[in-house]
């Protein structure tokens, strides 16, 4: 995040970097460059796994490994989640709520393509389950508004977690 003058630094889109270029990954930049001017830190910057949604209709959404990525890739598997079946979506009319999430080895949630209404708001959800590598456990210690979106998908990931 320093250029070539020692005292300057950049963040957002001027950094050649391949994470999203967001404004929450901007934030997440300059909050990093302020801790290093007050001494706080000299590691190298790590990036989480990033949000990003699509405001189409319907929404789309995507964090973490990809399902293209894990396509070709060993380590991981994909599974189908398809929320217009649940009771909640079918009664808005959301015929096209899909989720398709990405495992580890560990059976760890490490990605997930949305696809619906309510896209942003799951993938809001799924933020610190992949940043903070929840488990089952982790999950059933956790209390979720109900019956909300971003309530029923960490219920169904308890069927997939390690």
């Amino acid at each position: 995040m320093q250029t070539t003058v020692a005292h300057i630094y950049a963040s957002g889109d001027v950094v050649a970097k391949t994470i999203p270029r967001l404004t929450p990954t901007t934030t997440f930049e300059s909050l990093y460059i302020a801790d290093i001017l007050l001494g706080h830190t000299t590691a190298s910057i790590a990036y989480p796994a990033v949000p990003s949604v699509t405001f189409t209709l319907p929404r789309m959404a995507q964090i973490g490994v990809s399902t293209a990525e894990a396509a070709d890739a060993d380590e991981y598997n994909v599974y189908d989640i398809n929320f217009a079946q649940l009771g909640m979506f079918a009664s808005h009319h959301d015929t096209e709520a899909k989720v398709k999430i990405v495992l580890n080895q560990q059976k760890q949630l490490v990605g997930a393509t949305l696809i619906g209404d309510v896209a942003p708001e799951i993938v809001n959800t799924l933020v610190p389950i992949i940043n903070h590598k929840y488990t089952k456990a982790d999950l059933n210690k956790t209390i979720y508004a109900f019956p909300t979106p971003s309530a029923m998908l960490p219920m169904l990931l308890m069927n997939f977690l390690a």
